[in-house]
């Protein structure tokens, strides 16, 4: 057995496809077929069931496979821990910022002053790509707060309604969501997380919102509000180009309206004293700012 064969089984069990794997691979199918032969002769167990031009893990291979993943993933880790050891360059930071994107320049503007040799590259990738991508880091929101061996939690967000500021509502502190049940609506796209934590508030509330606009960006949403069009929901934190004076903005009970700001990295996988630098200091910056 060797590590070649252990990439190829990998391979074959993530694509679950001979030929699609050869040519990932770059190597022939026939060669793919016998390297994974005689690591099964070699386990002295079959790890596929093949059906056509398909090949898809049994039970044996699903075991199998979970150290497989973990001793390249090793690996990797491994040559990631020695190039930071030997490396002089600058050292780089991926991270996807999903959330707080009110706090974004000054945190960066402070980070940088203070590890002018950190290099931080900002990336758009969400939660459910995060574990297989490049990124390092990803801060992101979510409705319950999890509790997981490789995330925190940084904040707790309250989503508030704004209007226009000549809107009947405008100048209360606090309303009850029943209240804006028969209000015109924008809102975001309708496959949005986002959008699913506000039916889940609309489902407490036993109210179904009157929902005009459908919208993409926070940017429309706001100046669709400010025309006096319609009334929003909009998070506290993550959509800083909310924030204005064309816009009042009201806090929601009944109930009240929420959702976390947490931070992720990778799970059983290397860090590097750079993401560690970043990931204190992020950790640090939302203490600091909830005082």
């Amino acid at each position: 057995m060797n590590l070649l064969q252990l990439e190829y089984f990998k391979t074959v069990a993530d694509l679950e496809h001979m030929t699609k794997s050869a040519e990932k691979l770059h190597v022939s199918q026939p060669s793919l077929s016998k390297s994974i032969k005689l690591l099964e002769e070699e386990l002295g167990y079959d790890l596929f069931n093949r059906t056509g031009k398909y090949i898809r893990l049994n039970e044996n291979g699903k075991l199998f496979y979970t150290y497989v993943d973990k001793s390249l993933n090793a690996l990797a880790d491994g040559v990631l821990a020695l190039k930071n050891y030997n490396e002089k360059k600058s050292l780089t930071v991926t991270v996807s910022f999903m959330a707080a994107g009110k706090f974004l320049p000054i945190l960066i503007k402070r980070f940088n002053e203070l590890h002018p040799d950190i290099k931080l590259n900002l990336v758009n990738i969400d939660v459910e790509s995060f574990e297989n991508s490049d990124c390092d880091l990803i801060l992101y929101t979510t409705l319950f707060e999890t509790i997981t061996e490789n995330s925190i939690t940084l904040s707790k967000e309250d989503l508030l309604l704004v209007v226009n500021p000549d809107h009947k509502l405008a100048k209360r502190k606090y309303v009850n969501l029943s209240e804006i049940e028969n209000e015109q609506y924008i809102s975001t796209e309708s496959e949005s997380s986002y959008k699913a934590i506000i039916d889940y508030y609309c489902n407490i509330a036993g109210i179904s919102l009157n929902k005009i606009i459908e919208a993409q960006y926070s940017s429309t949403i706001k100046g669709l509000v400010e025309s006096g069009i319609g009334v929003s929901i909009m998070p506290e934190f993550t959509w800083s180009e909310s924030y204005d004076k064309d816009l009042k903005f009201i806090k929601i009970k009944n109930p009240n309206c929420f959702r976390y700001i947490k931070l992720m990295w990778k799970k059983d996988r290397y860090v590097n004293d750079a993401v560690k630098i970043f990931k204190d200091y992020i950790v640090e910056f939302f203490n600091t700012t909830k005082d």
